[in-house]
């Protein structure tokens, strides 16, 4: 990388270009329109270049040619007369299931849904440069009810590119998926290219007017292998799938002539199976006016089908997690059922020692080919655990601590865990530091902890309670799985005041990729925001990376479903010795996450590693992180709290090339903070996390301030108030508005919010309670984002309060920073609410401020209108 780390917090610059070639400077990618052609060149090794010519005629396809040009030689073509061709699926989300667009357990395949074949409209070329890969928007495209643009974008040095299909829709509750690649009327290829599942490569000549199939392969990729060299073609090794419980291979490729009866020509691409693995298929999310990015990367080699497989696979490290010195990889949340199975077929087999196919299981196969080195199962997520009397639950713990020992070695520690889902709200984890006997249904007369023959202590639990002081006994660790979703909607919010949850066995969540949304840069924000959210409460928690995955074999499409935890360990625990190492380092904090493409082998702040305290932040803290990526990298956030809000810096990483490392080091004002960490992000989306640094001392929390989100009440109102901002009921003002959600600094004055709605207050539906004669913006949708500028009157007053009228959820910030949050109520008319002080401190006389405020409604009708008032 080439910006000073200074630099990498300057806003992304970028330029539009009409016929021209950009400017010098910008970027190695060069862009020229001639006669009606769009030509691009960019380096891709330090002997070739890339080339890809666009045909501005829309009667002709719209890519010329893509090939690869030598020591300045003109580019050999690999393919040309090529069309991308996308093909968008169009169903339904349920936003009548309280989980809307949270949504996992949705089976959005089993209703109306309708598939376009994505049509190119108007052709017109125009360039943004971001840091030295460049955007070139090439056609008008629509699908349906969606609406955008193709465009395509080129990375220096490498032999990388982006095809998207970028659209957006007015209609609310659509969920998408997509297939796309590359199709010609006159393919010029030779072959097409793959790895099958056992890694083995297949070559098949072209035909043309063969009809198209589908494949099961290794690595998510195809590759159309010509004269002149090879066009590779694959998706975003995470984003691209929508989270499931199976991670079965539903052949994510497809070569062959009129793909889906749709793509008429011959061609290659990729793919994704509607009907999922048949369980809960909840796609993407597509809310409204949200800008969904179909992509694909198309790789550009002069080599033959097996260079540009094996060029392609360097991106994911082939799959396989990268050792780093002084760590272990650790997963966890695997719903294999192997105990069961090894019973079954043992009882089937007639025998007591270990069943036939199952010496090695393929679980075993597979978590090896990844390269991961602990793997904590989640057992018995079956039938009716919960109720299992001792004599029936004590064999089969016995069976799973027996093979669990068995399958583990010096590579691989198999660790006993399950997910017992009683006693505590939601779905939870436990893990042990060593095997241990528990019952989940303690009867008032049985005693907490006995000893059982055969099988030494047996705990029986039946109680909150119970579960915590095993955990304490046992020294073991609970944590909320897939919280915020699935069966954990809610949690650990609705338990965060309870006693287990403040205990320092409570270790805090997991984090999954889910659910999805094609619109965002990122992956798994329900998890970092409740990570950011349990750092607000005040008990230091931290969040692992989980699988949350049923069956694993060496077939199946386990990478892209997959993530990692980086354990600080200096070796792998023996199951014969225990392994409390790594329940200390998970307590501790001290590992990152990651999808694998992205690693942060050392982080720190003001000297202090995560999880551990900066005694005072006063003065500026140093950040010190290392970067190690494959994807060029986009941009990383330096997260934050004071224990009421969380701030965001980003880092511009648009310098960055393929395969890079970074050293960043950034001087942070931290001062009234109370934890920090830090994240990155590439450009397909995958990304790694690392846990906080608490800064001060650990205070209890006793959550008063969720009480200053209730109205004052109308005895203290008495005396009456004066409007300094009217509400929309005395005199409508004008607010930028979108439910589209925005970037996480939509708050900030400095936030560009020219391309939302312009509307006059209130905001809501007819018939939500207190609204008649208000609204004048219609709001029916789940979200709704709305900011101005004020400037506040000479003659201000001392007792500022805000008036809101919400239903259900609302914030409300002053120049970014929090003034108000709601309890999620709904008010029924407009209420006062006091502000926080560091919000209130904004309020100057003839001060111009940025006003902004979020509504969220849950079920029913919605109403948002903020006013400012001053107590008499």
């Amino acid at each position: 990388m080439k910006k000073s780390t200074a630099s990498l917090i300057a806003a992304v610059s970028s330029c539009l270009l009409a016929g021209v070639e950009a400017k010098e400077g910008d970027s190695a990618v060069k862009v020229v329109e001639k006669d009606g052609l769009v030509t691009v060149t960019w380096p891709i090794s330090a002997e070739q270049a890339g080339s890809a010519v666009f045909n501005m005629d829309e009667a002709k396809p719209l890519i010329d040619s893509l090939g690869v040009a030598a020591n300045g030689q003109p580019a050999k073509v690999i393919a040309g007369n090529l069309n991308p061709v996308t093909l968008l699926t169009v169903g339904n989300r349920n936003l009548d299931d309280p989980a809307g667009w949270v949504a996992f357990s949705d089976k959005t395949s089993t209703r109306a849904r309708e598939t376009f074949l994505v049509k190119l409209g108007k052709r017109s070329m125009h360039v943004t440069t971001d840091g030295n890969r460049t955007t070139v928007g090439v056609a008008e495209a629509s699908a349906g009810s969606f609406r955008g643009e193709i465009r395509f974008t080129f990375y220096q040095n490498s032999g990388l590119m982006q095809a998207e299909t970028v659209l957006s829709t007015e209609e609310d509750g659509r969920a998408i998926i997509y297939d796309t690649g590359l199709t010609s009327s006159r393919p010029d290829w030779k072959s097409v290219v793959w790895n099958d599942t056992d890694g083995n490569l297949q070559r098949v000549p072209l035909d043309a007017a063969a009809p198209a199939e589908n494949l099961a392969v290794a690595g998510r990729t195809i590759v159309a292998e010509g004269g002149n060299g090879s066009l590779a073609v694959f998706p975003a090794p995470h984003r691209y799938f929508f989270p499931e419980d199976e991670a079965f291979n539903l052949k994510f490729v497809w070569h062959g002539k009129n793909y889906s009866g749709l793509a008429g020509d011959s061609g290659l691409g990729i793919r994704l199976d509607p009907d999922g693995d048949k369980r809960w298929v909840p796609w993407f999310n597509a809310p409204p006016q949200t800008k969904q990015q179909l992509g694909a990367f198309y790789f550009l080699t002069s080599g033959d089908g097996k260079q540009a497989l094996d060029e392609v696979a360097k991106y994911t490290r082939k799959d396989h997690y990268q050792p780093l010195p002084g760590y272990q990889t650790f997963t966890s949340h695997y719903h294999v059922e192997h105990t069961l199975e090894f019973l079954r077929k043992q009882k089937e087999q007639k025998t007591d020692g270990v069943p036939k196919d199952l010496e090695v299981p393929g679980m075993v196969k597979t978590f090896k080919a990844r390269g991961i080195n602990i793997v904590h199962l989640a057992e018995f997520h079956v039938g009716d655990t919960p109720n299992l009397k001792d004599d029936r639950r004590l064999p089969l713990l016995k069976a799973l601590h027996s093979e669990c020992d068995r399958l583990s070695d010096d590579n691989l520690l198999m660790l006993p865990g399950e997910e017992p889902n009683v006693h505590l709200g939601g779905h939870w984890i436990s893990l042990f530091p060593k095997p241990v006997y528990w019952v989940l249904n303690r009867s008032s007369e049985q005693p907490f902890v006995e000893e059982v023959e055969g099988y030494g202590k047996v705990y029986h639990v039946g109680s909150s309670a119970d579960v915590l002081k095993l955990m304490e006994t046992e020294n073991g660790l609970m944590w909320t799985a897939h919280a915020r979703i699935k069966a954990s909607i809610g949690f650990p919010d609705l338990y965060k005041k309870s006693d287990f949850y403040k205990s320092y066995h409570f270790l805090g969540a997991a984090w999954k990729a889910m659910p999805a949304d094609l619109s965002r840069p990122t992956l798994g924000w329900r998890v970092l925001d409740l990570l950011d959210d349990m750092s607000n409460w005040g008990f230091r928690k931290q969040v692992i990376g989980e699988a949350d995955l049923f069956r694993m074999e060496t077939s199946f499409e386990t990478y892209a479903h997959l993530n990692i935890n980086y354990v600080k360990l200096d070796k792998l625990p023996k199951f014969k010795d225990g392994w409390q190492p790594l329940l200390d380092s998970l307590r501790g904090g001290k590992f990152f996450t990651t999808t694998g493409e992205i690693l942060i082998p050392e982080f720190k702040v003001g000297g202090k590693a995560s999880g551990e305290v900066i005694a005072n932040a006063d003065a500026p803290q140093a950040l010190e992180a290392n970067l190690e990526w494959t994807f060029p990298m986009a941009f990383a956030n330096v997260v934050s709290g004071n224990g009421k809000q969380t701030f965001y810096q980003r880092i511009d990483l648009s310098d960055s090339e393929s395969f890079g490392k970074e050293k960043i080091n950034l001087p942070l004002d931290l001062k009234g903070r109370t934890w920090v960490r830090f994240e990155a992000w590439d450009i397909a989306g995958n990304g790694a996390f690392t846990q906080p640094v608490w800064i001060g001392p650990k205070t209890a929390t006793d959550f008063a301030i969720e009480n200053q989100g209730l109205p004052i009440p109308k005895d203290q109102l008495a005396a009456g108030y004066t409007d300094v901002i009217p509400p929309a009921a005395k005199e409508p003002s004008v607010w930028r508005w979108t439910i589209a959600e925005p970037a996480r600094d939509w708050a900030q004055p400095a936030f560009d919010d020219k391309a939302w709605h312009e509307g006059k207050s209130a905001f809501g539906t007819a018939k939500t309670p207190g609204t008649d004669g208000i609204l004048n913006t219609t709001w029916n949708t789940k979200g709704l984002w709305i900011r101005r500028e004020v400037t506040l009157p000479q003659e201000l007053g001392s007792k500022l309060r805000l008036l809101v009228h919400h239903d259900n959820v609302a914030e409300v910030y002053i120049d970014g920073i929090l003034a108000w949050r709601a309890v999620d109520i709904e008010t029924r008319d407009y209420a006062v609410f006091n502000i926080y002080p560091e919000a209130a401190a904004r309020l100057k006389p003839g001060a111009k401020i940025t006003l902004a405020a979020r509504g969220h409604n849950g079920v029913g009708g919605q109403v948002l209108d903020v006013g400012l008032v001053n107590l008499k």
